[in-house]
């Protein structure tokens, strides 16, 4: 897996759109992506601007684009995310998105110091981490320097 360009901490603002492309991977199908606007509130990685355009491969609303194990963003979800730059890939040089959520794994729910495997809004679905944000902060510092 890639490691993350970014690592933040982060509220979503809105849902800015989805948008299907061609030619992913070699799919024939398209493959959705829904775009996000958050707001960092921490960067714990990289250099970031304040609120970023953020893309989710999935889409809601269509079976064969959702997908569980990495719900899209809601608005009002208070999240930590792992991105990629994404700026330089062809499928994503017309999006308004620069960066891009590493899927599955990039997506976590804060919840005051308690984080969650993902942010699907459905606690009893969401798996625990064990450690508390302000622990889980140093260990992406440390691993950062």
């Amino acid at each position: 897996m890639r490691s993350a360009d970014a690592v933040v901490e982060a509220r979503v603002i809105e849902r800015v759109g989805t948008r299907d492309v061609r030619g992913y991977e070699q799919q024939r199908v398209p493959v959705s992506f829904t775009d996000s606007r958050v707001r960092v509130s921490n960067v714990l990685k990289g250099d970031v601007e304040r609120d970023l355009v953020v893309a989710q491969v999935g889409k809601d609303g269509d079976p064969a684009q959702n997908y569980p194990e990495f719900p899209i963003l809601r608005p009002g979800a208070d999240v930590v995310l792992f991105l990629v730059d994404v700026s330089t890939v062809a499928i994503h040089a017309q999006a308004p998105s620069r960066y891009a959520v590493i899927a599955p794994v990039g997506l976590l729910a804060v919840d005051g110091q308690r984080l969650t495997s993902r942010a699907s809004g459905h606690a009893s679905s969401d798996r625990a981490i064990s450690l508390t944000l302000d622990q889980f902060r140093q260990v992406v510092r440390t691993a950062a320097r």
